[in-house]
């Protein structure tokens, strides 16, 4: 039955609200039983897991949008983007400024820095983007939270960059903020912190599900399903398929291919899917691990079909002025990324950082 027939002015009809909670609770305390004797070893399957589980989280625990400038809100929306959705990120920040109303060139190129900005700088960690997702978890530096932290080096001045374009292009203020919600927000510290702290997306996904069905979640088994349909709705669809392409093609020689994929190449492999290129590349040692992630964000924001965001945010006549950002702040991060790599700048902050090794 359809989510819209189940559920009618906000009530569930024909006693079928007791049916969804007892469905999401033995669902949740089946997950959680399976955690305890079943380890995910396929990277690309666990990505679609917790592809599934972040929608869960960010559809039902929204973000909470602070009242400040407009170039402000690009070093939050970056930020953030590293431990939740950057579609999630963009989308309210579209939301803010357009109210119903044309969106103005200012308003525009905000979105377009913005954007640019949380699918690059929510790369720093490996919950944080979809492309980068799989990456990490194939070479077990999901593992060590501080495994992306070296690509602040060249990440850092991308940011900084975009913050001083946005003050000379697109600064305005002020801008509506979303109601703080304390409960809110600590769920989804909580939630989001349980999948950082025990990388196990059933144990999570199954305290998740018990949680909204039986401690007054935010909005209960009713709110859950509607806001997972959601989700995938806008967005979700296109980025859960193209990780199951992924497990299509991985023993193809297209896979072969994006998979021992080098340098620029890997950029042009993923400005045209960066999700596809993240779950099939792969690396052999710790400086190569950093060298092709680097390619690979380059690539992540350069058109706005890369990582799915663009699409659903801009409309396609609004394309040519993303690409006025992009791809001169992809050559210059592509520049400075180079660079590093040659003088094993990466490696050696990964060292001071603790992280050694790349498993597969």
């Amino acid at each position: 039955m359809a989510v819209r027939e189940i559920f009618r002015e906000g009530e569930l009809v024909n006693g079928q609200r007791d049916t969804m909670w007892l469905t999401l609770t033995l669902g949740g305390l089946a997950l959680l039983a399976t955690s305890f004797v079943v380890t995910i070893t396929d990277h690309i399957f666990d990505t679609l897991l917790v592809t599934l589980y972040l929608m869960a989280i960010v559809g039902t625990k929204s973000i909470f949008l602070p009242y400040v400038r407009s170039l402000w809100m690009t070093a939050t929306g970056s930020t953030l983007s590293s431990v939740t959705d950057s579609f999630v990120i963009i989308l309210a920040f579209k939301k803010l400024i357009a109210r119903d109303q044309k969106i103005t060139i200012r308003e525009l190129d905000f979105l377009n820095l913005a954007q640019i900005g949380a699918l690059s700088f929510g790369a720093v960690f490996f919950i944080g983007e979809l492309y980068g997702l799989p990456y990490y978890i194939h070479h077990g530096l999901d593992q060590v939270l501080q495994s992306g932290l070296p690509m602040l080096m060249s990440l850092g001045p991308l940011l900084v960059s975009l913050i001083v374009m946005t003050r000379r292009l697109a600064d305005f203020t002020p801008m509506a903020a979303k109601k703080f919600d304390p409960r809110n927000t600590l769920e989804l510290i909580f939630f989001v912190g349980i999948l950082i702290l025990t990388h196990d997306v059933l144990l999570s996904a199954g305290l998740f599900l018990v949680y909204e069905a039986n401690f007054w979640g935010a909005g209960g088994p009713k709110y859950v399903v509607n806001n997972l349909v959601e989700e995938l709705r806008h967005g979700g669809f296109m980025a859960l398929g193209l990780i199951i392409l992924a497990l299509a093609v991985r023993p193809t020689p297209l896979g072969n291919l994006i998979a021992n994929a080098d340098g620029i190449w890997i950029t042009a492999s993923a400005m045209l899917s960066a999700p596809l290129t993240g779950a099939l590349l792969v690396a052999h040692d710790l400086p190569e691990f950093y060298e092709k992630l680097g390619y690979l964000i380059g690539g992540a924001f350069l058109a706005p079909w890369s990582s799915l965001v663009g699409v659903m945010v801009l409309r396609p006549n609004q394309y040519l002025r993303y690409f006025m950002f992009s791809i001169p702040f992809s050559a210059a991060f592509l520049a400075i990324h180079w660079f590093l790599v040659q003088i094993d700048a990466y490696v050696w902050m990964a060292h001071m950082l603790g992280v050694t090794g790349v498993a597969h």
